[in-house]
Order: structure tokens, then sequence, then C-alpha cells
């Protein structure tokens, strides 16, 4: 199970769709923003949380972890504390 559409099973987190001037400003990023917001990267990963999850995904990113750079943020033990909103919006900036 995972968020890629050939996968077995299909779940997806979010996804990308046309608003058409139906959306909120604040509900979506142009491509325009997208590709800036690439451009700018200088880490690879983060995860931002609420708590642990039945699917046990904090398992597999701390085993992920061990071969790449993860930055946590969340109410996890050992995460960053950080709040939704600037915080989050910051720190997928980078």
């Amino acid at each position: 199970m995972t968020y890629r559409a050939d996968s077995n099973i299909y779940y997806p987190y979010d996804a990308f769709i046309q608003c058409n001037g139906k959306c909120q400003a604040d509900e979506y990023w142009s491509e325009k923003e997208v590709l800036e917001i690439v451009r700018r990267k200088t880490k690879l990963a983060m995860q931002a949380t609420s708590d642990s999850t039945p699917s046990k995904r904090e398992s597999l990113v701390a085993e992920l972890s061990k071969l790449i750079s993860i930055d946590l943020y969340g109410n996890c033990d050992g995460y960053a504390k950080c709040g939704y909103g600037h915080c989050y919006k910051q720190e997928l900036g980078k």
C-alpha cells in the first residue's frame, strides 16, 4: 500500500488537481510556486506528523533515516516541535 498509482493498493495522501478558478488561494500552490520551491531545495526529506500511527510508518522513517537525512517535526518523542502553518511552510521550503 502506497501513494503510487501503480501500487497493489493505491492510497493517496494528497493530490494535484486543477482548480479552474474554484479553489481558495490558500488551498493550493500553483505550478509556478511548486517549481520555485523545488528549485530552492537544499534538503532531501522531511516528515511532519501529529502522532504515532497504526501503520507504524514512524518505524519505516526511523530505518530510512539511517540511510538519508530526514528532518522530523511533530508531537512524537525526539521530533522537533513545529506548529501548523508558518513553521511547516518554512521548513517545506528548505
